[in-house]
């Protein structure tokens, strides 16, 4: 996830759900050195949530409408 250092550090972990035709499709991240990243492959575009839960308790939810690329920079097609 994308923030300030300083908002980076109030998060204790990122739970992200992927589309549900994904092997476990609710995965968690405690990576703050990477920024809660998630990586996988797949293919296609859809919506991915993200549940970034505080240190304090609250959370934050974002959600965001993924556009995998292959490696070569093309589209892939839903």
């Amino acid at each position: 996830i994308e923030g300030e250092n300083e908002a980076l550090d109030r998060v204790e972990l990122v739970e992200w759900t992927l589309h549900p035709t994904f092997p476990n499709p609710i995965r968690k991240s405690t990576d703050r050195a990477n920024k809660y990243i998630l990586e996988t492959g797949g293919w296609g575009t859809f919506p991915i949530r993200a549940r970034a839960m505080l240190k304090d308790g609250s959370e934050i939810r974002l959600r965001h409408e993924l556009e995998l690329h292959y490696p070569d920079g093309t589209v892939t097609s839903a």
